[in-house]
């Protein structure tokens, strides 16, 4: 049996589970906490499976006929990106301060302060290489006719 076969076969179950517990939902009168718990449960597991199969089916095709060259360094050129990114972010005090001094005050912690501004940091840069990369196809396109 094929794989893709199984993964259907698993999804097909997976998603009548979850119409099941969507109509026990809808048909109990009880308080929504407790009916709204095995879907987050499943939805966990869902998620769990989605990762597990992409990462492995990722792997298997690159070792099986992919490029690994390209692979590594396109990793190579995140793991880059992802080094700048943390790089340039900034947890400065001035910052922290900031979110302590607010009517409702936050509590930020200084390594929260820089994971955040390297996510945001990160997502600029990948945000414009994307761009560019449209961009840059446009252009390609548009004088080779």
């Amino acid at each position: 049996m094929k794989i893709s076969k199984i993964v259907g076969i698993i999804a097909a179950i997976l998603a009548v589970v979850g119409v099941v517990l969507y109509a026990m939902m809808g048909a109990s009168d009880s308080d929504a906490p407790s009916q709204i718990s095995p879907m987050l449960q499943l939805a966990y597991v869902m998620i769990a499976i989605a990762a597990f199969a992409a990462i492995l089916f990722g792997l298997i095709s690159i070792f099986t006929g992919g490029n690994i060259k390209k692979t590594l360094i396109t990793l190579g050129v995140l793991a880059a990106v992802v080094a700048l990114g943390f790089g340039l972010a900034d947890s400065s005090p001035d910052l922290i301060k900031s979110f302590s001094e607010r009517p409702q005050p936050i509590e930020v912690a200084e390594s929260t302060s820089k994971n955040v501004g390297a996510g945001l940091r990160i997502f600029y840069i990948l945000a414009i290489v994307a761009i560019a990369a449209m961009a840059w196809g446009g252009v390609k396109r548009a004088l080779s006719r």
